[in-house]
């Protein structure tokens, strides 16, 4: 039987991301106590917040209580699930410019519960575990932060950040805790979810502002639905007094997406790719030619931008169910506003699909080979992935092959090698080559549709 809990309330005068002013959004019911909750929206940021608003004392005294996990039971095998599947995600990690697998030594998971990822940290990497959560039946568990010593190499929030009531002091306080190289792991809700123990949500827009304000660099991956922020995020390095600082890659296309939310589209190099994807198709069902209704399944396009490539294959395969994968979130909102009904990560989603798209991006990649494997991975069997680079030797005085630095931007990586070159690394990246083609232009003349090797 629920206890009964002061409820002491708190006007919000602002909101508690940007500090901007709210709107009255929504008042609702609290279905298990009978409670209205009345939600103000920012007009800035976005972001959903309860005004007024639990005091800190009076929320305290909920979670030290046992009244929320009495309130919001949750499925174990769900969260057995989750635990699993944030495991996975941390499992893609490399170290900072090397092939090195992250593996933390110490971990800890703040609003722990039961303790279920972090007995699969345990169970993964063998390291110290800790979990911080006022009420928790895990053994791992403190319930103050003053019990938490020394450096920390992966601090997660899972659901928990939208249950404070400071959100950027929070992340301001593991930000000390985390080791220069550590990671922080994020899941969270980023809709107007209305529920008491949700004081603040904020918006993907709002996320940026957070991260920022922490001192943060950060990616997003989406990769239950796109209600759901994961986040991976590590502090940003200190720099020299007077040292210019270029903008990292994810600044540097937001900015590009802001200024021009249409750049990179083209009509021509979307037929292209679609005339010979279904070509190909074709070839590998046999020769036979497919009705109309039969399309590929699933198709993903890494390096989506604006989804213009999608859009373009959407019209001819309406049924078929799209992924995009980009690293600007400017992008992938641009693009989700043009396909609503696909799905969108910042991060390389696990599953398998039967047409893949790689186009303009390969070239930018820190090891090509190692990265078109890893997009092997996510191929089906039987599908197919066109693969489209640039010749950047076509309008250079330098002929030599080799890596390059551009100049511009974000100083991000860039090879120049010539064709020969990028079909060694698709064969050791573990692909067979079943066409090749050319673009229209000397720039973009690098094109294959590929299977993986049996």
């Amino acid at each position: 039987m629920s206890r009964v809990i002061t409820l002491d309330l708190e006007e919000v005068t602002c909101c508690p991301i940007c500090g901007g002013k709210g709107s009255f959004n929504i008042e609702a019911t609290e279905p298990e106590r009978g409670i209205p909750i009345r939600m103000y929206a920012c007009d800035e940021c976005e972001t959903v917040y309860h005004n007024p608003r639990m005091t800190l004392e009076a929320m305290d005294e909920y979670y030290r209580s046992g009244e929320y996990r009495l309130s919001n039971e949750i499925d174990p095998d769900g969260e057995a699930n989750r635990a699993e599947r944030l495991v996975n995600i941390l499992g893609e990690i490399k170290r900072q410019g090397t092939s090195v697998a992250f593996h933390p030594k110490r971990c800890l998971d703040v609003g722990c519960a039961r303790g279920y990822f972090l007995d699969k940290l345990y169970e993964r990497y063998g390291c110290e575990v800790i979990g911080y959560d006022l009420y928790s039946e895990s053994e791992h568990a403190v319930q103050t932060k003053d019990e938490i010593g020394g450096k920390i190499d992966l601090i997660s929030f899972i659901h928990t950040l939208e249950h404070t009531i400071d959100p950027i002091a929070e992340l301001q306080w593991a930000v000390k805790k985390l080791t220069d190289d550590g990671y922080l792991l994020l899941e969270l809700p980023t809709i107007n979810k209305v529920n008491l123990s949700h004081p603040a949500i904020p918006s993907r827009k709002a996320i940026q502002l957070m991260m920022q304000k922490a001192g943060l660099r950060y990616q997003m991956v989406d990769a239950v639905h796109r209600n759901i922020a994961i986040i991976l995020a590590q502090k940003i390095p200190a720099v020299p007094s007077g040292t210019t600082v270029p903008p990292s890659p994810v600044e540097f296309y937001n900015n590009i997406f802001i200024q021009n939310p249409n750049k990179w589209a083209n009509v021509e190099r979307d037929f292209n790719a679609f005339r010979a994807v279904s070509q190909c198709v074709r070839v590998l069902t046999g020769g036979r030619v497919l009705p109309f209704k039969e399309e590929p399944e699933r198709m993903m396009d890494v390096g989506c931008g604006n989804g213009h490539t999608i859009a373009f294959f959407k019209n001819q395969w309406p049924n078929t169910e799209y992924t995009g994968v980009d690293i600007s979130d400017v992008a992938l909102e641009i693009a989700r506003e043009r396909i609503p009904d696909a799905k969108f990560s910042q991060e390389l989603p696990l599953g398998n699909w039967d047409v893949i798209t790689v186009m303009g991006v390969a070239e930018h990649f820190e090891d090509p080979v190692r990265e078109l494997h890893r997009i092997g991975t996510r191929l089906s069997p039987d599908g197919v992935l066109y693969l489209e680079v640039p010749n950047c030797l076509a309008y250079s005085d330098e002929l030599k092959e080799g890596f390059r630095q551009t100049r511009a931007g974000s100083g991000q990586n860039e090879w120049h090698w010539r064709r020969e070159t990028w079909e060694r690394a698709i064969l050791d990246a573990d692909f067979e080559i079943v066409r090749k083609l050319s673009a229209a232009t000397p720039a973009w003349e690098f094109c294959w549709v590929l299977k993986l090797s049996e």
